[in-house]
């Protein structure tokens, strides 16, 4: 929860986020004077996301017990906020395979937070009703397993032109 960097106690992980929350709160004016725009603090929607770069992260259960202990400390304390989604953990891979997609516009990150939510929700509603071994794992869905579903050519396992660039940078021959 806590890193201790050069002497400095710093928040990590679920209280790193929860700080974020609070400064869009308290000082989102520095930030984005959203109401410049006519925009009331009562309509903004909130998505907290975790990107992690080790696959250990991606452990079933993980995603579900950071989220819970998101909520209890969100719920402790009071927002104007419209909503505060769900707490989701994203590979950074999923970021490259989808470079393209997402850049171009024919993927909107918050169509895959939806998709992911939809699916997390009728995940755990079969798991109650089943209440299965394999229905309970089934309900601890990775980000990347609950939007696989969504097609896209330009996204999966598919290089893209990310992912060139970068092998071009680090003079890796393509193959």
């Amino acid at each position: 929860v806590y890193e201790v960097h050069k002497g400095i106690r710093q928040k990590k992980a679920v209280y790193q986020l929860l700080d974020h929350v609070d400064k869009i709160h308290n000082r989102y004016k520095e930030i984005d004077d959203f109401e410049s725009d006519g925009i009331d603090i009562s309509q903004i929607m909130i998505y907290p996301v975790i990107v992690y770069t080790h696959e250990m992260w991606g452990i079933p259960g993980i995603n579900d017990y950071l989220a819970e202990r998101f909520a209890q400390e969100y719920r402790s304390t009071k927002y104007n906020f419209f909503m505060v989604r769900e707490l989701v953990m994203i590979d950074f891979d999923l970021f490259l395979d989808c470079f393209d997609s997402l850049k171009n516009g024919n993927i909107e990150i918050f169509t895959l937070f939806e998709k992911y939510f939809s699916e997390l929700s009728l995940k755990r509603t079969i798991a109650r009703k089943f209440k299965s071994t394999n229905s309970i794992m089934k309900s601890f869905p990775t980000f990347e397993e609950a939007i696989s579903t969504m097609k896209n050519k330009d996204c999966g396992f598919f290089p893209s032109s990310l992912y060139y660039e970068l092998g071009d940078k680090l003079e890796i021959p393509r193959g």
